[in-house]
């Protein structure tokens, strides 16, 4: 495997760990989304944070599939998996300061996975454009 395919394999699975985070923020948006129903039939609680968090979801849900789709073929979409990944990293954290462990250090690792796939794939890319090619001199 020569380092060109390498680095479509870094990036490869990235987008496996973009995918997957994708699927568990759609399942939150099912959850939020039924838990907002709940809610509103008992009449029991104010909607707004729970909306607030369903929206947020589905944002979030929507970049990682956008990004995961296209994160072989658009620098965008490799930018925009860093950014994802980057708040979420900063949120994991917040969640470990909250005490919840378990998920915070699971959020934490997904997200260090894809920065780093992301990261080493442009900076060999670069490298190899960079770096003549060699040959007889």
């Amino acid at each position: 495997m020569d380092d060109k395919d390498q680095l479509r394999q870094t990036l490869r699975s990235a987008r496996i760990v973009l995918s997957i985070q994708a699927v568990l923020a759609t399942a939150t948006c099912v959850v939020l989304l039924l838990d907002a129903v709940g809610q509103a039939r008992d009449g029991s609680a104010e909607t707004s944070v729970p909306g607030f968090s369903l929206i947020g979801s589905v944002v979030v849900a929507v970049g990682l599939l956008v990004s995961a789709v296209f994160l072989l073929r658009h620098a965008w979409a490799r930018v925009l998996a860093l950014v994802i990944e980057v708040f979420g990293a900063v949120l994991a954290v917040l969640t470990l300061v909250e005490g919840d462990v378990l998920a915070g250090l699971s959020r934490l690792v997904l997200a260090a996975l894809v920065i780093v796939g992301v990261v080493q794939y442009e900076l060999g890319r670069r490298h190899a454009t960079a770096t003549p090619p060699e040959g007889p001199a």
